[in-house]
């Protein structure tokens, strides 16, 4: 059996992103044998964003020393619209990306994810050839996958991200 070894370097608390320091200790993560990492598309001062320009500088650094594969997140728990947080999905050095099949509750926050948003995701990963990670957070997410696979043949084999 393979494991594959994923990285999720920016803190959701960070107040500030360095797209150099950012990079190098996702290199300094692929030395130490992580596979892949998860980034989410953050402004200067840690926000979720659609605009992924500090992404890019991000990854092209990276791209620079590894060949690690980068995996955009659609997620996380913000204002943005599913259109927004699915941006990353049209840039071609992204290689997977998050699928968030269902809403759940953290801490206070509702990260919501409609099953009508989880549809137009899967759409856009395949229109954009992108890997999809899905993420469960609990067991009822599952049936939504097979569900999911039914209607779009999700690619084979499914990866599957548990978030406790």
């Amino acid at each position: 059996r393979k494991v594959i070894i994923s990285v999720a370097p920016t803190s959701a608390l960070s107040k500030s992103i360095d797209p150099q320091a950012l990079a190098k200790e996702v290199v300094a993560c692929a030395k130490a044998g992580a596979g892949m990492v998860h980034m989410h598309v953050r402004d200067k001062y840690g926000n979720l964003t659609d605009d992924i320009s500090l992404y890019k500088e991000t990854v092209e650094a990276i791209r620079k020393e590894s060949d690690i594969v980068i995996q955009a997140s659609t997620g996380g728990v913000s204002n943005m619209n599913i259109e927004q947080r699915c941006q990353p999905l049209y840039y071609d050095k992204v290689e997977t990306a998050s699928l968030n099949v269902g809403s759940v509750n953290l801490g206070e926050a509702v990260y919501q994810n409609p099953i009508g948003d989880v549809r137009y995701c899967v759409q856009k990963l395949k229109e954009n050839n992108k890997y999809p990670e899905i993420e469960v957070f609990e067991i009822g997410m599952i049936q939504t996958v097979l569900e999911l696979d039914q209607e779009f043949n999700l690619p084979k084999p499914l990866m599957f991200d548990i978030v406790l």
